[in-house]
């Protein structure tokens, strides 16, 4: 589950051959918090 996360908020390359591939880790990181206490918000 963790891995397709982290695929889902991944970024590629710039132009598909500059720089290095990416994570959003605020958006990772709300969806873990999400996914670790989905009543809390209820």
């Amino acid at each position: 589950m963790a891995e397709q996360l982290i695929a889902r908020h991944a970024s590629g390359k710039w132009l598909g051959v500059f720089g290095v591939e990416r994570v959003n880790v605020l958006a990772l990181n709300l969806d873990l918090d999400m996914l670790a206490a989905p009543c809390a918000a209820s």
